[in-house]
């Protein structure tokens, strides 16, 4: 059975379509009660190699929406900072995005290219870092394992037709070996959405991955999950935040 299939109908093209919700607290909305994210400012990061010659290669570009890292650097810049973003800003902004999940971990050399993004978004909204950045309104990157659950607005923006939701995250081995099933179960649906609601669990092995610090080896999994009854035990703030991002994705699709 998909998730709400009653209250919650499709589209016209099999996806599931945003409902009005009442209004959430704590959140930028728009005139109809809908959490607003504000205008992506995107940048882009050429990924760079060294070659045998111990030359920079390209090995490939990454775009991710730059907005709430730059919302926590832009009270400390000057208008003239902002409009011409310094190398030691744009690293740390390309840093930032990696340890936030946006982009996956590179090691070698990167540019980053943001500036045209930020000017147009300035330019239209001179106060454009004036509001608090809603930061429960950001996706991490689908290719880089979660360190926590997955937010309503993530689930919103991931959740598929039938209302099932995937993401990497790396599964303690010992503990899946002396777990029993239920205890398996609870486990992967607390790391997935913070809850043991989540139904219809499947784990899959993606790859290994090794700890920076420690070297330590690891098992990255792919975690699929029904989330009917999560979205089901929301509250008001939390289901407007999954409607915000149910319609997120809509438009990206559409875009």
């Amino acid at each position: 059975m998909t998730f709400q299939e009653n209250e919650h109908p499709r589209a016209g093209d099999g996806k599931w379509a945003p409902k009005e919700q009442s209004e959430a607290v704590g959140v930028m909305l728009s005139a109809q009660g809908t959490p607003v994210r504000p205008r992506p400012i995107m940048a882009t990061a050429t990924l760079q190699e060294w070659n045998d010659d111990d030359e920079a290669e390209e090995a490939g570009t990454i775009q991710f929406d730059a907005a709430p890292i730059l919302a926590g650097i832009a009270p400390s810049l000057s208008r003239e900072d902002l409009a011409a973003l310094d190398y030691s800003t744009r690293d740390d902004i390309f840093n930032e995005a990696m340890a936030r999940g946006f982009i996956p971990i590179h090691d070698g050399p990167f540019e980053v290219d943001v500036q045209e993004s930020l000017d147009e978004a300035l330019a239209e909204n001179p106060d454009y870092f004036a509001t608090p950045y809603p930061h429960e309104m950001t996706v991490r990157h689908p290719n880089v394992p979660i360190e926590s659950p997955l937010s309503p607005y993530e689930l919103g923006a991931r959740i598929d037709e039938d209302g099932y939701v995937a993401a990497l995250a790396v599964l303690d081995l010992d503990e899946m070996v002396d777990h029993d099933a239920e205890q398996h179960n609870d486990t992967v649906s607390n790391t997935l959405v913070g809850s043991e609601l989540l139904m219809d669990i499947g784990t899959t092995p993606e790859r290994i991955a090794t700890e920076k610090t420690t070297g330590a080896r690891n098992v990255v999994f792919r975690i699929t999950g029904d989330v009917t009854a999560v979205v089901d035990c929301f509250d008001d703030d939390e289901r407007a935040l999954f409607e915000a991002g149910l319609a997120d994705a809509a438009a990206e699709r559409k875009a």
